[in-house]
C-alpha cells in the first residue's frame, strides 16, 4: 500500500492546500492509498466504486467524497471517471472556516480527539449545474499555488476559503428552498445556453422572479450577478478549450458565446490576470 506523503503536494511555509486531478501521479489505477493530509473529491464524469477502510460505494457525477489521513481507499473500474481533489490540512483549521458555523466544518475541521470519517459513501452532491464555477474555482487554485503570482498569498487562502463555502452551502439545510429551487432553473439554463445571447427578462421568466428578486438570489447564492456569472460561465468553458491546441482563439471564442477573439482575450484578461494564449503555453498548470 502506498502512502501519499505531505511534503509531495505541499510546500513548507505556504498555506497548506493543493488541487490535484484524479489520479495522482505515481499511483496506478484501483491502487489502495492513504495519505498524510484530507481529500475532499468531486467526481465529474463516470461511475466506479469507492473502497474506504473495508466498506465500498458506488459514486458517479456530482458526487463528493471526504477522505482523512488513516484511512485506505481506492477507486475500482475508474477507467473512464473524472475527477478533481482540493487536498489541505485539516489537522491545522483555517480560523475564518472552522468558526463559521457551517455544518460541513465538522466534517472538514474534525475536532481533535474525535473520530474522523472513514466512508466510502459520498458526504453529499454538488449539482451539475455548479460544476463549471467550482471547476474555475479549483484550477485557479492550483494555478496559484503552482505559480506563486505577486499576492498569492493572500489570493490562496481567499480562493480555498471561496471554494470551501460553496461546498458548504450544498451541504447545509439552511436553504430557502423555493427560491434556491427557482434560482437553479435559470443558472441550469444558463449553463445550457451561455453561446447563445441570454436577456435578463428572460432569466426572470425562467425563475419566475422580478428583476430585483433575481438579482438579490443571485448576489446571496453565488455572490456576483447575472451577468457576471455568465460571463464566468463564458470564460470558464473557454478555459477548458484551450488545452485542445488544434482550436484557434477565435474558434473558442465563438463557441463560448464572446464576440470574438478580442471580446475573449479582454475578458479573460480581466479573470485571471493573463492572456489566453499564456494560459494555453503554460497549459493552465
Amino acid at each position: 500500500m502506498k502512502t501519499i506523503l505531505f511534503s509531495e503536494h505541499f510546500v513548507p511555509g505556504e498555506f497548506p492546500v493543493m488541487v490535484e486531478r484524479m489520479p495522482y501521479s505515481g499511483l496506478s489505477a484501483g491502487e489502495a492509498h492513504s495519505h498524510e493530509f484530507s481529500e475532499l473529491t468531486l467526481i465529474t464524469k463516470g461511475k466506479c466504486l469507492h473502497r474506504c477502510d473495508g466498506k465500498s460505494a458506488g459514486v458517479g457525477p456530482e458526487d463528493v467524497l471526504l477522505v482523512h489521513p488513516g484511512s485506505v481507499h481506492c477507486f475500482e473500474h475508474a477507467e473512464k471517471v473524472e475527477a478533481i481533489s482540493l487536498l489541505y490540512d485539516a489537522e491545522v483549521p483555517y480560523a475564518p472556516l472552522a468558526s463559521s458555523g457551517f455544518p460541513l466544518m465538522r466534517e472538514f475541521y474534525p475536532e481533535r480527539g474525535a473520530p474522523k470519517r472513514n466512508e466510502a459513501q459520498p458526504i453529499g452532491k454538488f449539482p451539475e449545474c455548479d460544476f463549471a464555477m467550482m471547476m474555475g474555482m479549483l484550477l485557479r487554485l492550483r494555478y496559484e499555488v503552482r505559480h506563486k503570482r505577486l499576492g498569492h498569498k493572500l489570493l490562496v487562502p481567499a480562493l480555498f476559503t471561496e471554494i470551501v463555502t460553496y461546498f458548504a452551502r450544498g451541504y447545509s439545510t439552511h436553504i430557502e428552498v423555493n427560491a434556491h429551487w427557482r434560482l437553479r432553473k435559470a443558472i441550469v439554463y444558463m449553463n445550457s445556453h451561455y453561446r447563445e445571447k441570454i436577456s435578463i427578462a428572460r432569466l426572470c421568466r425562467i425563475a419566475g422572479m422580478s428583476e430585483r428578486s433575481l438579482f438579490r438570489q443571485f448576489h446571496e447564492s453565488i455572490m456576483m450577478g447575472p451577468y457576471e456569472y455568465l460571463i464566468r460561465i463564458r470564460t470558464l468553458h473557454a478555459m477548458e478549450l484551450l488545452r485542445d491546441k488544434r482550436l484557434s482563439i477565435a474558434e473558442i471564442a465563438l463557441r463560448c458565446g464572446f464576440c470574438d477573439s478580442n471580446h475573449l482575450c479582454k475578458v479573460f484578461k480581466q479573470e485571471f490576470g493573463r492572456t489566453p494564449k499564456y494560459f494555453r503555453n503554460t497549459d493552465g498548470e
